[in-house]
């Protein structure tokens, strides 16, 4: 256990920021290529040279920021149609120059709607649009030296530069070619134009003021593309980085899921036991601590699936199923849940059925409950004395509000908006340390609400007067979902003969003994190769199968389904697994199936094996 411990201190101690930043400069793998031509700057003012050392991060570079390097350009080429289309216009007006005179400064305007189109329209390799860029740059600087050549209106000769700035506008916006290459583009085509306005007759007097004007605009494109590329490829290390954590962090929770959930379903398993086994003994002390026991392990399970459950949301792995849920039968599943509890604190919880239509919910079952329930446990959890009251409400034709009200001691307002964060509990636990948590329920009601369509929460506190929780929930189009009254379990599983598998031996032992002392009769296999042989010694059928899922040497409970299907026809099954299971699996599974994820209390197990049994 203590390499797992390490990697969650690991995780849960971020790197610090300039050595994050040292770290990710000295890995060949992510450092920058340095070029010789920025060798000659000074240390403090040396850019950084733009392209990864490894040619495979530099693909995944281009490739991640294709379509925002596209919008760019298309953007850059808009500015520059405008830019040329108004010098043209312009030049026209102020020189009185006819049509036809207007056409050799306009050609370029053609190139660079086609090449806007084909970026916006068309799809095109990085290298033929790389390409077409150069050919367009190419082709405005070309004509424009060309007018500067070949004009003989000496009055329009201080003017020419000045188609210069929108192609600049055009050439140092995207990041596509290198900066070198724009820069030396953007140099060589001010020295051409200028060259050419010498040579027709312009004088120095002439060139003064557009050389310090393009060398000021070249100096600030080169400025804005360093930047620019600086931040996009800054950006693409931070995204690497982030996925990197995410991976580490998902890698680090199967570990801690492989390890601990077995353990922590085997005690959870004992513990029943041993509470079935002081029920009634003389020793109050024995009994009180065994109760304690329980109440750790419990808490413990609890603890553990909210932090599993709000990374797997995370990380997209937990799904909701939305379909049509009974609210009044769900409530009163809770309601006798949560009753012991209350009445263990002097409480009284009401819980409101609803009386008339509409009864069904459009939600995830599994997710709704565990929302609920992390309401209503808070609520009992900070109430001293009092009541909490739980009532379900029209408020449109399409909605239905859950409301969880208690008369606690209420939320103080510095807290309120930070509950639904991770590990807060604030300063409402600070007198009440017999409570046991780690601040995790509300934070996981925030993830899940998330991803559920339809559903948001808001809440209002008064200290010392109490919290009003109210859950907006859709209203399924089905107008009844029938629903069960609850059943006492111990009726359901008296004199049930269950079959488990489990490859596990402490769990197998575990478990089957948990079942026996709830009056179960047990039969148990601990690979597929014991179930044969352990169904032969068998008078009947096994009423229900409990199997874990993935049972080592490539074996699954596919095959411990299709036995047990060859010798005593279909039989519920409840898949009993600590592991994810792909869905690809789950589809084959037979129509009476059910999953229940270790660890699993002994309450819970009781639930899964009646749902099992009641299709």
């Amino acid at each position: 256990m203590r390499p797992v411990l390490e990697d969650a201190r690991n995780l849960s101690m971020p790197p610090r920021t300039n050595a994050g930043k040292s770290a990710r400069l000295d890995n060949p793998s992510t450092a920058f290529r340095q070029t010789r031509v920025w060798h000659l700057w000074p240390a403090p003012l040396k850019p950084p040279a733009f392209q990864f050392a490894d040619d495979q991060q530099e693909a995944l570079f281009r490739e991640h920021w294709r379509s925002e390097t596209r919008d760019a350009l298309y953007f850059g080429l808009q500015m520059a149609i405008v830019g040329f289309l108004t010098y043209v216009l312009v030049d026209g007006w102020l020189n009185h120059r006819s049509p036809p005179q207007w056409l050799p400064r306009s050609l370029i305007l053609p190139v660079l709607l086609i090449l806007a189109f084909r970026v916006r329209f068309k799809s095109c390799s990085d290298a033929a649009l790389k390409l077409f860029i150069r050919a367009s740059c190419l082709a405005a600087a070309l004509e424009l030296t060309l007018l500067s050549w070949l004009d003989t209106q000496p009055s329009s000769l201080h003017e020419t530069w000045i188609g210069l700035l929108p192609l600049y506008f055009f050439s140092y916006g995207q990041i596509w070619l290198p900066v070198l290459e724009t820069t030396l583009f953007g140099l060589l085509s001010s020295i051409a134009v200028l060259s050419g306005i010498q040579a027709t007759g312009g004088g120095y007097a002439i060139l003064t003021t557009p050389l310090l004007t393009l060398l000021l605009v070249n100096g600030f494109g080169l400025c804005l593309r360093v930047h620019r590329e600086s931040h996009s490829r800054q950006l693409f290390l931070e995204h690497l980085n982030t996925e990197r954590n995410a991976r580490d962090k998902t890698r680090f929770l199967q570990h801690l899921s492989h390890n601990l959930r077995q353990p922590l379903q085997a005690m959870s398993c004992y513990s029943a036991v041993l509470d079935t086994a002081l029920a009634g003994h003389s020793d109050a002390n024995l009994t009180y601590l065994a109760n304690k026991l329980g109440l750790a392990i419990d808490e413990l399970n609890q603890t553990f699936n909210h932090i599993l459950d709000i990374a797997n949301l995370e990380t997209g792995k937990q799904l909701p199923h939305i379909a049509a849920i009974d609210i009044n039968h769900m409530l009163s599943l809770l309601e006798n849940r949560f009753s012991a509890l209350a009445n263990a604190r002097r409480l009284t919880l009401r819980v409101l059925l609803r009386s008339q239509p509409p009864y069904a919910l459009a939600s995830d079952a599994s997710m709704l409950n565990q929302i609920i329930s992390n309401l209503l446990d808070n609520a009992i959890k900070y109430t001293r004395s009092g009541w909490i009251v739980v009532a379900a409400v029209k408020i449109s034709p399409t909605q239905l509000t859950l409301c969880v009200r208690d008369s606690g001691i209420g939320i103080a307002d510095a807290q309120q908006a930070h509950i639904f964060e991770p590990f807060v509990r604030g300063h409402r636990r600070l007198d009440d340390t017999c409570q046991p948590g780690m601040g995790l329920g509300l934070a996981y009601v925030a993830a899940a609400l998330e991803h559920l369509p339809g559903h948001s929460l808001r809440f209002s506190s008064t200290p010392e007067r109490g919290t009003h929780f109210r859950l907006y929930l859709p209203i399924a189009p089905s107008c009844f979902v029938g629903g069960a009254d609850f059943m006492d379990f111990s009726d359901v599983l008296r004199g049930l003969l269950v079959f488990i598998v489990d490859d596990d031996p402490n769990v197998l032992d575990a478990l089957s003994q948990q079942l026996r002392s709830a009056g179960c009769l047990v039969q148990a296999a601990g690979c597929v190769a014991d179930v044969k042989p352990a169904l032969d010694d068998l008078l009947r059928a096994p009423d229900i199968l409990i199997s874990d899922f993935f049972l080592g040497n490539d074996e699954t409970a596919h095959d411990v389904i299709a036995i047990i299907e060859a010798e005593c026809g279909t039989t519920p099954v409840l898949i009993l697994s600590a592991h994810a299971i792909p869905a690809a699996d789950k589809a084959r599974w037979p129509k009476q199936t059910h999953l229940l994820r270790k660890p699993a209390s002994a309450r819970t197990l009781c639930d899964a094996i009646h749902q099992t049994l009641a299709g």
